[in-house]
């Protein structure tokens, strides 16, 4: 199972609050500009999103994932 979560990013993904023990992000912690949730093998989602200027992550927040590297690091422009 997936989830992609869109993610206003400041600092480096390494930086994120993010919990050892669950294997996840702290998403209370960051600043999500809308998320697909949970979703389940050969199934998709969709997400439209307004974003300003600025750099942003696209990631998965499922145990594990988010150290293993399922992430994409993007940039908005005007």
């Amino acid at each position: 199972m997936h989830e992609m979560i869109v993610m206003h990013a400041k600092l480096p993904v390494t930086s994120f609050p993010y919990n050892k023990a669950t294997q996840r992000a702290i998403e209370s912690k960051m600043h999500s500009m809308g998320e697909v949730s949970e979703t389940k093998p050969g199934k998709s989602g969709t997400l439209t999103v307004s974003l300003k200027a600025g750099n942003y992550v696209l990631m998965c927040n499922q145990p594990g994932h988010l150290m293993m590297g399922m992430y994409r690091k993007f940039v908005v422009t005007k």
